[in-house]
């Protein structure tokens, strides 16, 4: 509904808010805000300019740190399907900072207004410095992955939730579109697409455990390359996390337990056999299926054994590593020690 002038009633925003206060920014650290914050640049718009234009090539985002704008979406058949007036605090044309897709609305100022402007190259040259900053990438992706108006898609995978998240990645469920296989996306987040040493690991958990064929590891299926991060897609399991069963107190038949510490161990001793020791084994990374059979999750961390101690870093977690995993030692997979 439009008021007496013609305008639509702007979104009232909470009383004190700022743009640091809006959720896609709430993951990052005092660092990371005030890197951020540093790397904009204010820009002003007159009332009636255009901040963005539906169907250009843009390249930057706008903070909306003061005023209000007018948001419009028209479809292909030039009709308004959608229009709004956006009260600061707000985030305008985000998605142009990982993906080179046309802007998909129309914003102009409605008030005069205050921005705060980044551009892809400036953002870029921020989260090499401090890759801390890019959380928000990760938060804002996500988001628009499962909004209905979002962009929904990784490659050719149709998002349709979200199954978990952590600190180095998030997971959604998608289908495959034309064998309608319901599959697992592995997202890494952006922080640590930034960190070499972080986004080499994941990219090579997907070429590694893609080798591996084995009844009691998660089979790792493709891997997609989207909005300014890395995808691996992993068959869905159905059931819950060993994790998940302790963390209730569920008490397991001693046969059930037997039978899942053999499979666990069958996974480790034919990875071993392949050349992969894990690093990282925890109740978090056994999955127990609806059938109760284990599956071994998260190569994210594997090493070739031979290479275990070339790169003088200890990586894992700490109350499930081995002491020689500690102390920065080769590592063997625990051969010849049963």
């Amino acid at each position: 509904l439009r008021d007496s002038g013609g305008h639509l009633p702007p979104v009232v925003p909470q009383a004190g808010r700022t743009w640091l206060d809006l959720p896609l920014f709430a993951s990052l650290t005092e660092d990371g805000r005030a890197a951020l914050r540093s790397a904009m640049a204010p820009v002003s718009f007159a009332r009636g300019q255009a901040l963005l234009r539906q169907g250009a090539i843009g390249h930057d985002m706008f903070v909306l740190d003061e005023g209000a704008v007018q948001v419009c979406v028209r479809g292909d058949d030039g009709a308004v399907s959608f229009q709004r007036v956006i009260q600061a605090p707000a985030i305008l044309g985000e998605m142009a900072l990982v993906t080179h897709e046309p802007r998909s609305a129309t914003v102009v100022a409605e008030t005069d207004v205050r921005t705060l402007r980044m551009d892809k190259a400036t953002l870029d040259a921020l989260f090499a410095r401090s890759p801390d900053a890019a959380k928000f990438l990760t938060t804002m992706v996500g988001e628009r992955l499962l909004e209905q108006r979002g962009i929904r898609k990784v490659g050719k995978y149709q998002v349709v939730g979200r199954l978990g998240s952590g600190g180095v990645a998030t997971v959604f469920e998608a289908v495959h579109p034309t064998l309608g296989t319901p599959v697992a996306l592995k997202m890494l987040s952006h922080a640590l697409v930034f960190d070499p040493s972080f986004a080499a690991h994941f990219s090579k958990e997907g070429r590694l455990v893609a080798q591996l064929n084995h009844e009691n590891i998660v089979r790792v299926l493709d891997t997609e390359q989207a909005y300014g991060t890395h995808f691996i897609v992993m068959e869905k399991l159905t059931g819950t996390l060993l994790e998940d069963v302790i963390d209730r107190g569920e008490r397991l038949e001693w046969s059930l337990i037997r039978r899942m510490l053999v499979e666990v161990c069958n996974a480790l001793a034919y990875s071993h056999d392949k050349g992969l020791i894990h690093r990282d084994i925890k109740p978090s990374n056994v999955f127990l299926t609806s059938d109760k059979r284990a599956k071994l999750l998260d190569f994210g961390i594997a090493v070739d054994a031979s290479q275990s101690a070339d790169d003088n870093r200890v990586i894992g977690t700490p109350y499930y590593m081995s002491p020689e995993q500690i102390m920065g030692q080769q590592l063997d997979g625990g051969r010849g020690r049963f």
